[in-house]
């Protein structure tokens, strides 16, 4: 519903109901709607904001959006709009506007094979998991592949390099890097700043008559002294029906809530909710939502652009274990103080609530996708009187490390430290730090374990940890590294060799030791063999690595080097036969990890 016929629906309905004598009924609608009526016409600025029509669609089917745009993923915002191309890779890729190709990027991860085009009117178009390159791009991809001997690559390119116009072939959409299934990735961004902006706010149509759907609401406890209907737990609305006990003749119904939820102290809220539009999932994000108590806005969500380094803040906006543990994003109305990310903003007191008049109070969720299609969901909570808060917190343990959220800090004690850049967590925290023996013999070092006293949440930023070699391992340094340990598992972190420690670039907290790699990757024939004719058209290499990852790759057909193309979803080499001759070929393959561990495999192919 546009901004215009929301107006006039809203003017015939306070007419209908002045004629019919409900105007007090009205009140409550009237002011809900009016925060909807702002909310819209912020919408139509910033819709006014951006050129409509300038850009063309980037294929010829219909936008049927897999992924939206702003939807939580794990450690990010979703930074696009996932496209539909039928399940099947080679739908054309078309240039929106005119502009030039700025930058290329070739990687087996992430976003595969990617092209950005910078547009003259300040914007940049970005296209992810290409099959492949076409016309001049597909040319100076290989001629830069083949003069440096690599597949990956990540090139900022001059204007009058690879020009394109509106409409021009740029690729076919695939299924490369990370990509889940065969669909088009497809961005807007400012080209000064590379912000990234939801492409449906350019006048791109997405046909959507659905409204979205709460799944659940849930009140969380702010803090111990907090009761929601009498118990210090989280309450959900939407609590699902316990199992059927196939000895009872009856399912044991929960016990029914009461219509009005009683709450002492402080808490906060919860939602999940997902959208689908025609011919899309139902799991998509939403656009926009909206907290109200009273009728007054006490916060929001609206997913229209971002800057890259704010997207780990999607953690800090979620139940972040809850999503761990079932992948259900429950989006929070509170807002942490560190939290630095532009999609959701408290608009009163952090977005918690807080009510000591002992009254009956009403809250809202409304939420709307981005064609104003509205779901709601109205709840009531009855103050009650706090009880008082009983013996006092315990002070920190004298091993705890205070941390201030918005200062960098440096530890540094014996043979262990760690340096934390400001805004690396949310809130003011402790650090508790602890130390074991290292009960795997893979271990060179004691482990070091970092938590956070009051928080589960990752860190926003990497930090540095850093440990100091053992003296006995001194002269083997340069295959020492961090590694992150689970139990039994180790976990490479890239590392680097420092004035006697070994320092680690870590994006979560845990426990930390020395390891050391000296296993070089291991390579396998995929779809042939030594003894049989081959007939296919790619020929494909399995290959992986104990420990610090597959770092490097040549391979050489009748000693040429020919160029392997890297999928890291399924750690595999592919070559396109058309590279093999008639006849026996000799397949050599040499390949390295990011600890210089080297290793040779050859193979003689005979094709048909």
């Amino acid at each position: 519903m546009s901004f215009q016929r929301l107006n006039l629906v809203i003017l015939q309905i306070w007419n209908f109901a002045k004629i019919m004598n409900y105007l007090p009924m009205m009140k409550q609608f009237i002011s809900l709607t009016a925060v909807m009526l702002l909310v819209c016409s912020v919408l139509h600025c910033q819709q006014s904001k951006f050129p409509q029509n300038y850009f063309v669609s980037p294929i010829n089917k219909a936008f049927q959006p897999s992924g939206t745009f702003g939807e939580i993923r794990s450690n990010h915002f979703h930074s696009g709009l996932d496209l539909r191309i039928g399940g099947v890779v080679g739908e054309p890729v078309y240039a929106v506007a005119d502009g030039y190709v700025s930058r290329i990027k070739v990687s087996g991860y992430g976003g595969g094979k990617i092209v950005y085009i910078t547009h003259p009117n300040g914007f940049k178009s970005v296209y992810m998991h290409l099959n492949n390159f076409c016309g001049k791009i597909a040319e100076w991809v290989e001629k830069y592949q083949y003069t440096n001997h690599t597949f990956d690559l990540d090139v900022d390119l001059k204007s009058d390099l690879l020009p394109v116009r509106s409409g021009d072939l740029i690729a076919n959409a695939g299924n490369t890097g990370g990509s889940g299934g065969p669909h088009l990735h497809f961005e807007l961004r400012y080209a000064s700043n590379d912000k990234t902006i939801n492409p449906l706010l350019f006048g791109y149509y997405m046909k959507d008559k659905t409204a979205p759907t709460i799944r659940d609401i849930r009140i969380y406890p702010f803090g111990e002294n907090t009761t929601i209907n009498g118990k210090n737990e989280v309450l959900s609305l939407n609590a699902p029906k316990p199992r059927r006990n196939p000895k009872q003749k009856k399912a044991a119904l929960p016990r029914p809530m009461s219509d009005t939820i009683k709450i002492a102290g402080k808490f906060y809220l919860g939602i999940y909710t997902t959208d689908a539009s025609d011919g899309s999932t139902g799991n998509n994000g939403v656009y926009r939502v909206l907290l109200t108590v009273d009728n007054k806005l006490v916060y929001s969500y609206q997913d229209t652009a971002f800057m890259f380094e704010e997207t780990r803040a999607a953690n800090a906006m979620i139940d972040y274990p809850l999503y761990i543990n079932k992948r259900t994003p429950y989006l929070l109305s509170r807002v942490l103080k560190g939290h630095n990310a532009g999609l959701c903003k408290a608009h009163r007191d952090g977005g918690y609530i807080y009510f000591t008049d002992n009254q009956v109070h009403t809250i809202t969720y409304t939420v709307t996708d981005f064609a104003d299609n509205i779901a709601t969901r109205t709840f009531f909570v009855k103050a009650e009187e706090q009880k008082p808060s009983g013996s006092p917190r315990q002070k920190p343990q004298t091993r705890y490390i205070p941390i201030a959220y918005y200062l960098p800090y440096s530890y540094n004690k014996g043979d262990f430290g760690f340096e934390m850049a400001e805004n690396t967590i949310y809130e003011n925290d402790y650090i508790d730090l602890t130390t074991a023996y290292p009960g795997n013999t893979k271990l060179l070092s004691t482990i070091y374990t970092l938590k956070l006293v009051n928080s589960d949440l990752p860190p926003h930023k990497t930090f540095q940890v850093k440990i100091r070699i053992p003296d006995r391992y001194r002269n083997m340094k340069d295959k020492l590294l961090v590694v992150s340990t689970w139990g039994k598992q180790m976990f490479a972190q890239t590392s680097r060799v420092e004035k006697g420690f070994v320092v680690g670039d870590v994006r979560t907290f845990g426990s930390f030791a020395i390891a050391m790699d000296t296993t070089a990757p291991r390579a396998t024939a995929g779809n042939f063999s030594s003894t049989k004719p081959f007939k296919g058209n790619t020929l494909t290499f399995k290959v992986s690595d104990n420990l610090s990852g597959v770092s490097y790759y040549h391979c050489y057909v009748n000693g040429n080097w020919t160029l392997a193309e890297f999928d890291g979803k399924t750690s595999s080499l592919s070559v396109d036969a058309k590279n093999l001759k008639a006849g026996n070929n000799s397949i050599r393959l040499v390949i390295g990890d990011s600890k210089n561990n080297e290793a040779t495999y050859e193979w003689t192919v005979r094709k048909s």
